[in-house]
């Protein structure tokens, strides 16, 4: 994120989906080794996760991680960062880093839960939560609501572009009804099956395969 930052910033916003959350929350931290902090003026977050400590043990349960292994996996954190997982909490560093921030969640999201689009609104009055009922964790990211959203918080509100007369982000309406995605398929099958192989003090291996057409 740093180098692309160098090479295209000044950012006037970061929108991030979802893990990607994360990494724009982190590189605003100046928590990531002897990184600087980055600057945006404005952040979008949709469907992000709020506490890493979280997102480690959500992983390490639904791959059935052994403690030890869990473990070793939030030290590599440290080794890499110079800072426990516990310290990429992203409430608290919006609340250090309070810019203009937007947060788009599904209340009904299973894969982050909405209690991270609690906690980051939780950060202080810069945060603006905008819940999107029905819209899961994936397709929020391309859904109009979603879309309108972000172009309204990015681009009106901060002055970035200027309309002209019978323009708007609204976009024009069309009947699509009938078109089809060009060597898209109507149906798609996906199969997997894991195995887990019990190993010598505490440490465990799954080997799995996946099918997709």
């Amino acid at each position: 994120l740093h180098a692309l930052h160098a090479v295209t910033g000044p950012w006037h916003g970061v929108v991030a989906h979802s893990f990607g959350g994360a990494v724009a929350f982190a590189g605003l931290s100046g928590l990531v080794g002897d990184l600087p902090p980055l600057h945006y003026g404005r952040l979008v977050l949709i469907a992000a996760p709020c506490s890493m400590p979280r997102v480690f043990d959500t992983f390490a349960r639904r791959h059935d991680l052994s403690p030890e292994a869990t473990g070793h996996l939030k030290d590599h954190v440290k080794r890499l960062t110079g800072h426990p997982v516990e310290a990429f909490m992203g409430d608290a560093i919006l609340k250090a880093h309070p810019l203009p921030t937007l947060v788009l969640h599904a209340p009904e999201d299973q894969e982050v839960l909405f209690l991270s689009a609690e906690s980051f609104a939780a950060a202080g009055d810069h945060v603006t939560l905008h819940p999107l009922p029905g819209l899961g964790h994936r397709r929020i990211l391309y859904a109009r609501e979603t879309v309108q959203a972000t172009a309204a918080f990015l681009a009106n509100a901060t002055g970035l572009y200027a309309y002209g007369a019978g323009y708007s982000i609204e976009g024009t309406a069309a009947d699509l009804s009938g078109n089809e995605l060009p060597n898209s398929p109507h149906w798609t099958t996906s199969v997997g099956a894991q195995y887990r192989f019990e190993l010598s003090d505490g440490w465990s291996a799954t080997l799995r395969g996946d099918y997709y057409r």
